[in-house]
């Protein structure tokens, strides 16, 4: 489904320029597609609570218009005395996050995500695990069976919460310039998220 809009929010994918956003405020119009890409996520701290909810309450309107909204959980940031973190911003039932640091996947087979696991493996890290089940999951630790990606049917939409891409690895990111693998993963992305779109939105 080329024709499907997709909007960045966080940092803008390589290889790809327009149509994104920072975390600076919600977006004021409406895509088929929510991406979250790292980076910028750390900045929505306790200090700025209301942000959080700002865009707490743009994820579940845009669910309820049916949208796919996809999340990178890159680094994960605690504010123990507030008990706030810098994924709090998530709807609640997919905000229950503990950190951890590692690589140790056990990825679902599923035909939809096959694509992105051959494609992304080797650039993809483990930055936190759901502290919950998720009723969709995607990937586990090995090491504790935590649920590390999945996915939520929430209203008519669907919330898909994925690993971090290492977008400074190596291969990708070449002294201070991406790689010209990493400007073509970019738009590749894109694609598969157009063609996977209606099979995540399927899933029960």
């Amino acid at each position: 489904m080329a024709d499907q809009t997709i909007w960045t929010i966080g940092t803008a994918l390589p290889g790809l320029v327009g149509e994104w956003s920072s975390f600076s405020q919600p977006p004021q119009t409406s895509h088929d597609i929510l991406l979250f890409n790292n980076a910028e996520m750390q900045i929505l701290t306790a200090s700025n609570r209301q942000l959080h909810l700002d865009w707490q309450k743009f994820i579940l309107d845009e669910l309820v218009k049916d949208r796919l909204v996809v999340v990178f959980l890159n680094m994960f940031e605690l504010d123990e005395e507030a008990n706030w973190h810098n994924f709090s911003f998530l709807p609640p039932q997919a905000s229950h996050l503990a950190p951890y640091d590692g690589r140790d996947l056990q990825l679902s087979p599923h035909p939809v995500l096959k694509p992105f696991w051959e494609k992304m493996s080797p650039y993809l890290h483990c930055s936190c695990a759901f502290t919950q089940p998720l009723p969709i999951p995607f990937a586990k630790l090995k090491s504790t069976g935590q649920v590390a990606a999945g996915a939520l049917k929430i209203s008519r939409g669907t919330l898909v919460l994925l690993p971090e891409i290492n977008w400074r690895h190596p291969h990708l990111f070449e002294a201070g310039e991406w790689s010209t693998e990493a400007l073509s993963l970019g738009p590749w992305l894109q694609a598969y998220l157009r063609k996977a779109s209606p099979h995540f939105k399927a899933l029960k």
